[in-house]
């Protein structure tokens, strides 16, 4: 993820939902954007230039830029669907490393766990910074998107060491490697 001086902002999360292909991958993509974007649309316009040519890589992209514009793209070698912020009914969009055009099968937990948890904050009038930081990017949840109760003082597993859960489906899962606010 990343900032530029233009008030570009960028960030993916990749997803094996979407067919990949050649040609410039993630990093590459992220870095252009934050070199020469300074509007959503001039991400979009890379991002056609790039489908003919295509692209290695299967990511969700959310971009922000200092219009107050905001979008995900969910990417794939050769194409993208944009959606727009302002186009939802309550002004967000959710995606983890989950697509609504891909298959649909990887990161449907962590999704659906993070739309209920972002729609509880909405509804609360505690959609922040604060509540990001604290519960949603920190949540424990099992296949079913429940939460796991933290401390867990119980032992869920046999083979397991007491308080131990698996992290596959949680938001905070054992493979994210960052979490931000922009």
């Amino acid at each position: 993820m990343g900032v530029n001086e233009y008030g570009f902002a960028i960030l993916n999360s990749l997803t094996y939902d979407l067919t990949g292909g050649s040609g410039p991958g993630n990093g590459t993509v992220m870095r252009y954007a934050l070199g020469n974007c300074v509007t959503i649309d001039d991400f979009q316009d890379y991002l056609d230039s790039t489908n003919i040519t295509g692209r290695n890589t299967r990511a969700n992209f959310a971009v922000i830029d200092s219009n107050s514009n905001a979008a995900i793209f969910e990417v794939g070698g050769n194409e993208y669907w944009k959606f727009n912020a302002e186009d939802e009914p309550d002004g967000y969009i959710i995606r983890t490393n989950f697509t609504v055009n891909g298959s649909g099968s990887t990161g449907i937990q962590r999704y659906n766990r993070s739309s209920a948890l972002i729609s509880d904050f909405y509804a609360g009038d505690s959609l922040n910074y604060r509540s990001l930081l604290r519960h949603q990017m920190r949540d424990f949840s099992d296949y079913n998107s429940q939460p796991y109760p933290v401390p867990l003082l119980e032992k869920l597993y046999p083979w397991a060491n007491w308080g131990y859960f698996p992290t596959n489906y949680a938001l905070c899962n054992n493979i994210s490697v960052s979490a931000s606010v922009i």
